[in-house]
């Protein structure tokens, strides 16, 4: 069931009297960046997920964005994979499978 809210946006409302469920932005003129945005760029899904990962980590210990963003350092990283600013500076095999490395040597570290 589809019910019309104020500026044009639409919402889901949900069969188990939950409420609305927004699926779209109030705001019809803004860009939405988009995992397939990003993966015109990345050949991978994993390596995507493991890229935009550490740059919102990186964003978020004060790292300045390189793109004009008012959103979370989440979208702000994808938003950057998308226009091409963050990228992989190797193989794309290579990197992941060094995060692979790195995360297995960080689980079988005893806490």
């Amino acid at each position: 069931m589809h019910i019309r809210l104020e500026q044009g946006a639409l919402a889901h409302t949900s069969l188990f009297g939950y409420g609305p469920r927004p699926f779209q932005r109030a705001e019809p003129n803004m860009a939405r960046v988009t995992v397939e945005d990003c993966l015109e760029h990345e050949e991978n899904r994993f390596a995507l997920v493991v890229l935009a990962a550490q740059r919102t980590r990186q964003i978020m210990k004060g790292a300045p964005a390189l793109v004009a963003s008012k959103n979370r350092p989440a979208v702000t990283s994808l938003r950057e994979i998308a226009s091409q600013k963050v990228h992989w500076n190797r193989p794309v095999d290579d990197a992941v499978n060094e995060y692979i490395i790195e995360r297995k040597a960080a689980d079988a570290v005893p806490r």
